[in-house]
């Protein structure tokens, strides 16, 4: 018999009262995973509204003093609380054996391991568990969406505890120069370098052709994850799950996520995260190279592969200044030109 049994279904208020109720009249608790701190206590109230009275619920988030998520916890451990309301922070190192339904509302903008480590809150004791996908459409959404819906579907049919096991064994291995030696890893290959091969790696365990990124950053910003931040362990599913974004969107997703797990990030931290954006921004707009030089910004694109038209309208405008000799333009700020590229 599968000990946690779970379903992709569309997003519905009866679905939900009836999952939480059912699991509530066997004297058991909920976890309700709902990963948008901003939305937070506008869910409360809608969950308060649809459930009955008797059934008390509360929330936690990573932007919340330790002290009170530590109060809540223990008081959702202690029965006190029957449906905790949450974002990703309970992912790591929460064992509650009395809660054994978990709704995870928008699963396909989480991570497919995420799902699956959040999966893995209930099913603690020897009880069938239950976890429900919510999403809003079972057809709609984006292609990555639709994508990690049939991955799930795919897995949980092959046997997802297996094939899961092994793929953490890969991502450790292609990890390794993610461990103790990271720092030197980053002194050896350079920044640039350091995470194209991470992302190389990755890709290769994926089955996916590598194809070499000709961008090459030297913008005076270095950025890293400090372990005083994040552990080891956790730090390379991040890193991992940073080098394969490829929109804005996304990157601004995942900071989102960090910074309700782990707190504020250091400076480090946003460092690292605005080479990335810079890094996403010139592939998006074929740039080969951008160098920082005397505080200005020297910009070669992909040959043929520049927008002609607006680069000389950028010109003419004094906005940026083209430098026949290096092939390169020049501009002071990369954000501002960005914005006018577009």
């Amino acid at each position: 018999m599968e000990k946690i049994l779970y379903d992709i279904v569309k997003k519905n208020k009866d679905i939900i009262k009836k999952a939480i109720i059912k699991e509530i009249a066997r004297e058991g608790q909920v976890f309700y995973l709902y990963n948008s701190v901003k939305g937070m206590n506008l869910k409360l109230n809608e969950l308060r509204k649809i459930i009955p009275e008797y059934i008390t619920i509360d929330f936690i988030h990573g932007q919340m003093p330790s002290n009170e998520i530590k109060y809540k916890i223990n008081s959702f451990e202690n029965g006190e609380i029957d449906v905790l309301l949450t974002t990703t922070i309970i992912e790591n190192g929460i064992d509650i054996e009395n809660a054994n339904t978990i709704l995870i509302e928008n699963f396909d903008k989480l991570g497919l391991s995420q799902v699956y480590q959040l999966r893995g809150r209930v099913g603690r004791s020897n009880r069938r568990a239950y976890c429900y996908l919510l999403v809003d459409s079972l057809k709609g959404g984006t292609e990555k969406g639709k994508q990690k819906r049939e991955s799930i579907k795919e897995i949980k049919d092959l046997g997802a505890g297996f094939q899961l096991s092994l793929e953490d064994m890969k991502i450790r291995g292609a990890g390794e120069i993610l461990g103790d030696k990271q720092h030197g890893a980053l002194k050896i290959f350079g920044y640039d370098m350091y995470l194209k091969m991470l992302n190389e790696e990755v890709k290769k365990i994926k089955g996916k052709e590598v194809i070499t990124e000709d961008v090459e950053l030297e913008i005076e910003i270095h950025g890293y994850i400090p372990s005083k931040y994040i552990d080891e362990a956790e730090k390379i599913v991040i890193y991992r799950r940073l080098v394969s974004i490829e929109k804005i969107s996304e990157l601004e997703e995942l900071k989102d996520e960090i910074k309700d797990r782990f707190g504020r990030l250091p400076k480090v931290v946003e460092d690292l995260f605005e080479y990335l954006s810079i890094k996403i921004l010139a592939q998006k707009n074929n740039i080969k190279s951008i160098k920082k030089e005397n505080n200005l910004y020297k910009i070669k694109f992909i040959e043929g592969k520049m927008n002609f038209e607006k680069l000389q309208e950028l010109i003419i405008s004094k906005k940026i200044k083209y430098i026949q000799k290096e092939k390169v333009i020049e501009i002071k700020n990369i954000r501002i030109f960005f914005e006018d590229y577009k």
